[in-house]
């Protein structure tokens, strides 16, 4: 075996005597005797949430069209093709940028 190997299955060994040993540690710290085991109450029924049924006829149907790509495309004066959709009601700003990547870099070769 190489050292790398033989040092792995000497670590797994250490840790699986410390285990057992900790258990055998908490065994002799158990009682003798175990109590009696009383009855238990009955347990209280689960706790149900709303059902579908329960919201129907209180919102309106969803109207909603999906949206044209060509729309929202806009092309960079560097050539980057971008796609804005600006929402002034939600304070928020998210960005995704997807590029070829051809093997290159430190990823391995991954890369989206």
């Amino acid at each position: 075996m190489t050292r790398q190997t033989l040092r792995h299955v000497l670590i797994a060994a250490l840790i699986l005597g410390f285990g057992v040993m900790a258990m055998q540690a908490q065994g002799a710290k158990e009682p003798a005797q175990k109590p009696a085991v009383t009855a238990a109450k009955p347990a209280a029924p689960a706790v149900q949430g709303p059902k579908a049924e329960d919201f129907l006829g209180k919102f309106p149907p969803l109207d909603f069209k999906v949206p044209k790509s060509a729309e929202y495309r806009t092309i960079l004066s560097n050539g980057l093709v971008v796609f804005i959709a600006e929402d002034h009601e939600i304070p928020w700003f998210e960005a995704t940028l997807l590029t070829p990547v051809a093997g290159g870099g430190g990823g391995g070769g991954r890369g989206r």
